[in-house]
């Protein structure tokens, strides 16, 4: 499986997904914490996308305001992203997440593809997940303007090759082209998730942070249902001026 280069959000095919300074960082050098208290909502920023278009001031905001509400955030940028990230993510039992990555439609054996992949940060080895590769469920990406070739994971990867299941969980992928069909999205679904939240076409940077902030006031901050929190998101910031994507939910 292949993903060519493209243009938008993160331009990238199979392409587009937050990080600040004063934002904690997940991984193995973590800092020990404090159990949750009991019925502590959780959530992550996953922000892939902090490689070629960084943004520390979205993912600053957003998890201030996670935070405010409540939540406990963890966020992960950059080379964190890997394909062994994704497959354990399901495991941490998040209520929400939120993936800043690339995403695009790919190729498999030179035919275009009816979803999307999305990717991650871990530089594409031939020798490494070579199990996942014969199975095309995960593969080469890169993005518009990038020499680096990454992996990204496909929707079989999702189904087949994460470890455990989410719980009702919403996932906002905030790359290009994510509900473009809604097989990338009914996958989490399948794997657990409660809602899926992306873009029908490939979508600007600038825009995808703008909205998602926006979601996240409605949906956390302000208490509306998923729904009505999307509806009046898309309303309210409209289709990219550039590319034409608009911002769509599907549930289960």
């Amino acid at each position: 499986m292949r993903i060519l280069a493209a243009t938008g959000l993160a331009a990238a095919v199979i392409a587009a997904l937050v990080v600040a300074a004063l934002v904690a960082q997940g991984g193995d050098d973590q800092p020990d914490t404090a159990p949750l208290a009991a019925g502590t909502q959780t959530a992550v920023i996953v922000d892939q996308l902090s490689l070629t278009q960084p943004n520390p001031q979205f993912a600053e905001a957003a998890t201030q305001l996670l935070e405010d509400a409540g939540y406990a955030v963890d966020y992960y940028e950059g080379r964190e992203v890997t394909v062994d990230f994704f497959r354990e993510l399901p495991q941490h039992g998040y209520d929400l997440v939120v993936l800043r990555a690339h995403s695009a439609v790919a190729s498999v054996a030179e035919q275009q593809t009816d979803w999307v992949a999305i990717f991650t940060g871990e530089l594409y080895a031939g020798s490494s997940h070579p199990e996942d590769q014969a199975a095309n469920r995960v593969g080469k990406a890169r993005a518009e303007g990038s020499e680096e070739e990454v992996f990204a994971i496909t929707p079989e990867f999702i189904t087949s090759s994460m470890s455990g299941r989410f719980d009702g969980t919403t996932v906002v992928l905030m790359g290009c082209d994510g509900l473009v069909s809604p097989v990338t999205g009914e996958a989490f679904l399948d794997a657990g998730a409660g809602a899926f939240v992306s873009w029908t076409n490939q979508v600007s940077p600038a825009h995808t942070d703008a909205a998602t902030q926006s979601l996240l006031d409605k949906l956390i901050a302000q208490g509306q249902p998923i729904d009505a929190a999307v509806a009046a998101t898309a309303a309210e910031v409209g289709a990219d001026p550039y590319y034409g994507g608009e911002l769509r939910l599907i549930t289960n």
